[in-house]
């Protein structure tokens, strides 16, 4: 897909963006995004000079769509020096009522990613609960909480007068049973 996901802006652009403004002179940020045609980026694509100019490669929830790539792209990284970091935020098994449950266990990506898990070099995630999922399969957990930009006007305090209580909601489709929880 070629817009950015709510995911992609709290997991990735917004908590790296920060980092490059704080961290200048240590911290270079580029976001490959997929292309037109919706085809996922992949190290796959990049020749061993380009890849050597990193010193890590972050995924978001998984390495690869295609199963058949994870494996390939892990040891290419590793053979040229290049940490890599799993960010992920949701739990990889699936609960059959979920809309991505079929195309998961067709593809097998439950045990691709706790496979993916095992050999990344760090691992960061939302919250301590979720990180206790990941502890069994690597050690090498940060947690980062999603980020939002202080700078967007979506995020200033305004003045509501009204005598309700109100509170906000980030969630895509996919967590329209989570929204039960608060009801």
């Amino acid at each position: 897909q070629h817009n950015i996901t709510a995911l992609q802006y709290h997991r990735q652009i917004i908590p790296h963006e920060r980092l490059a403004i704080t961290n200048k002179d240590d911290f270079e940020f580029i976001y490959n995004r997929p292309d037109k045609e919706g085809q996922e980026c992949s190290v796959m694509w990049m020749t061993d000079e380009q890849i050597k100019e990193y010193k890590m490669v972050i995924f978001l929830r998984q390495i690869s769509h295609d199963p058949n790539q994870i494996q390939p792209s892990i040891d290419r990284l590793k053979s040229l020096g290049v940490k890599i970091l799993i960010d992920i935020d949701d739990y990889w098994g699936l609960p059959k009522y979920h809309y991505m449950y079929e195309p998961y266990t067709k593809h097998n990506v439950p045990a691709t990613t706790v496979a993916s898990i095992k050999q990344v070099d760090w691992v960061t995630t939302t919250t301590n609960t979720f990180g206790d999922y990941i502890n069994p399969y690597n050690t090498n957990i940060t947690i980062l909480p999603n980020c939002i930009s202080p700078d967007d006007p979506q995020f200033k305090p305004r003045k509501i007068e009204n005598s309700k209580l109100r509170f906000g909601w980030i969630g895509g489709v996919f967590h329209k049973y989570d929204i039960r929880l608060m009801t």
